[in-house]
This record gives structure tokens, sequence and C-alpha cells, in this order.
């Protein structure tokens, strides 16, 4: 009794110590990076987003982070984090994970606890860092998409008032709320670095992946090699927007009934088994502890999980 008492609270003084020192190269970088970030907008007296993003100065953390860019996938782990707006870096992200993934395992290991369900919580644990990240960077995407016909009729109105694009640009930066106004400042840095207006664009399209803000940069970018009138074409590009986003809110009222059966079908196993668990657990011990059970459940899960993204293709629209 006395090896496994000691056996237990060793193993939670590891899993306590090794939380905390990654926990503190966490808020440590971060801190570092903020501190940095400030001494920055001091110094040029605007948004340091632009300039930290191209030119990649985030200090130590950063040094610490190109052990994990050969990694497959670090890239987009790095364009989702831009597009949230986080101030973390990949290596961060990948640490706290990491750190997910293996303090249930270490605490089922020196608990005895059972395997199966210890794996399936660590699973999850390690992916909601990016299933949170990907909600807040839709969530910011969509705010922004929303301000996006905003923003240009602001633009349009100071070009035809005979100000200059990149004034038009400030305008937009300053009236505008967030994240259309922090957008277009750093478009407004871009372009105070000498790139055109199209190149500017580019860098936040590749951000949030938008298609309205691209017909934009096309449109500039037409407008640049041909001339012409750039108020007049940013107006028709705002009304095909205006009327995208109009469409894309009735085809999103349309399908909402479609895409919350699919919800409802997908999770109403889960609340039954939780139900049968709960009454009676005797009825389901020939599913989890027989391996043709397990095989079932498996198999079940599968196909939970391909009937959900089948239903959701179905009901979703590309407008």
């Amino acid at each position: 009794m006395s090896n496994e008492i000691l056996a237990v609270s060793f193993t939670v003084i590891i899993v306590v110590l090794g939380s905390s020192v990654l926990a503190t190269r966490l808020v440590v970088s971060r801190r570092n990076r903020e501190m940095l970030r400030s001494r920055l907008e001091e110094l040029i007296g605007s948004s340091t987003e632009s300039a930290l993003s191209e030119f990649r100065i985030s200090g130590a953390s950063e040094r610490r982070g190109s052990r994990f860019e050969q990694m497959p996938g670090y890239a987009n782990i790095d364009k989702l984090l831009k597009a949230a707006g986080s101030s973390y870096t990949p290596s961060d992200l990948l640490q706290f994970s990491i750190l997910l993934l293996v303090v249930p395992l270490i605490l089922a290991l020196g608990f005895d606890l059972p395997v199966l369900p210890c794996v399936c919580v660590a699973s999850l644990l390690a992916l909601s860092p990016y299933m949170i990240l990907r909600m807040q960077a839709e969530k910011k995407r969509s705010k922004f998409q929303n301000q996006l016909p905003d923003a240009i009729e602001l633009m349009v109105s100071i070009l035809k008032s005979g100000h200059s694009v990149p004034r038009s640009i400030r305008s937009v930066a300053e009236e505008m709320p967030a994240p259309c106004g922090s957008e277009f400042n750093e478009i407004f840095n871009r372009m105070s670095l000498g790139q055109t207006l199209p190149d500017a664009l580019s860098g936040t399209v590749d951000r949030y992946g938008s298609f309205e803000l691209d017909m934009l940069r096309r449109a500039t970018a037409i407008q640049v090699e041909v001339g012409g009138s750039l108020s007049e074409l940013l107006e028709k590009t705002n009304a095909t927007l205006r009327q995208r986003i109009k469409l894309k809110g009735q085809v999103g009222v349309l399908t909402a009934q479609s895409r919350l059966s699919a919800w409802i079908i997908g999770l109403m196993p889960l609340f039954v088994v939780v139900g049968f668990q709960l009454v009676n657990p005797e009825y389901m011990q020939p599913l989890t502890d027989t391996n043709i059970g397990r095989l079932l459940l498996v198999a079940a899960a599968f196909a939970m999980v391909t009937g959900i993204i089948i239903m959701r293709k179905l009901s979703t629209i590309r407008v």
C-alpha cells in the first residue's frame, strides 16, 4: 500500500513540476513579446502587427520555435493563430497541446485508471486549443466580412472628396472598429513601407482567406494596370459584395434547420449512451468489456462522425 501511495505521489509531483515549467515558459515568452510590441509602438507610434508578421520579430520564443518549424502543418498553425488574432506562437501552441495530451496519460498510469477513456480525454484536450482558435478565427473573419462593405463605402466617399488612396485607407483605420480598422491600419503600414495597394491587401487576404477582400484586391490590381477611376470601381465592387453578403445570409437561414438536424442526429447516440450508463450501467457492459463490443463502438463513432460531415456538406451552399 505504501508503495502505491509513493508511486502516485511521485506521479503527481512530476506532472505538477512539468506543467509549472511549461506554463512559466509560455507566460514569460508572451510577456517578452508584449514588451517588444509596446516598445516598437512607442518608437513608430502605430500598430506593430504588420512589422512583427513581416520581419518575424518575436524574441527568444521564436528561436525556440525553430525546432518545430520542420513539423508538418506548422505553417497552417501559424496562419490559424494570425487569423484568430492570438499573440502566441505555433511553438507555444504545440507545447501546450503536448502538455494536455501527456498529463492525463501520466495520471492514468499513476492512478491505475482505464486507458481507453483516458486516451480519448487526452486527445480531446489536445485538440481543444485548435478548435477554440478555429471558432475565434471564424468569428473574426465573419465580423470582418460584415464590416468590409462599410469600409469600402467610406473609402469611396473620401476618394470622391479628392483625397489620396493612402489617406482613404488611413481614414478607414481610424473610423472603423476592430477587426476591420486594425487590418486597414496594417494595410496602411504596408503601403507606407512602399507596397502598392494590391500587394498590401494580399497579406490580409492570406490571413483571413476572404473571398470578398480578394475581389477588392483583384479590382484594385486591374485599376493599377489599365487605369480609370478607382472610386467608381470600388463603388461597383462594393455593390457586388453587399449583394453577396445578403445572399449568404439568406442561404444560412434556409439551411439552418438542416444543419441543426445534423447535430441533433449526430449527438443523440452520445446522450443515449450516457443515459443508459446512469440508469443501468450493466446494460452497456457487453459493449465496453468485450472485444466485439469495443469494435462496434469504434465503428459507430466513425459512422457518426461521417454522417455529421456528410449532412453538413449537403447543407452547405457556397455563394
